[in-house]
């Protein structure tokens, strides 16, 4: 991944397939350290500004003062005058998978076919069995 990433922000066809923005993000990751890189993640440049969300506020304070040298790296890894400045901010929390609660009934019922909600349906569910079971 790191040769990829190498290749699309030092590539010639690079420029033609990629905005200086989309360099500048693809090369988050080769400008600071793989621990950094880990914890981070460059999510978009605007107006000259890079923004990149972290994990918490410990890492927010602990970039916020390398800022100008990670501007540096940057600047050395794309070739570029670009980003001006770094914000960072932090990233939103995601929820994991979730299981689906189920509502908690009273009591299993004696017949399964009791557990059918319509009236009808349950009458020839119980019917089919007992044809099925003789």
């Amino acid at each position: 991944m790191k040769r990829a990433i190498q290749l699309l922000t030092k590539s010639k066809v690079a420029d033609r397939c990629l905005t200086p923005e989309q360099r500048i993000v693809a090369a988050w990751p080769l400008s600071v350290s793989p621990v950094i890189a880990r914890h981070t993640l460059a999510a978009t440049v605007a107006d000259g500004v890079l923004i990149v969300e972290v994990e918490d506020k410990l890492w927010q304070r602990q970039l916020e003062k390398f800022r100008h040298q990670i501007v540096a790296a940057i600047h050395k890894t794309t070739g570029g005058d670009q980003p001006k400045e770094i914000k960072f901010r932090l990233r939103a929390q995601r929820l994991g998978p979730m299981r689906e609660e189920k509502p908690v009934r009273d009591a299993a019922p004696a017949d399964e076919a009791d557990a059918i909600a319509d009236p009808f349906l349950g009458r020839i569910y119980k019917a089919n069995r007992k044809r099925a079971t003789g």
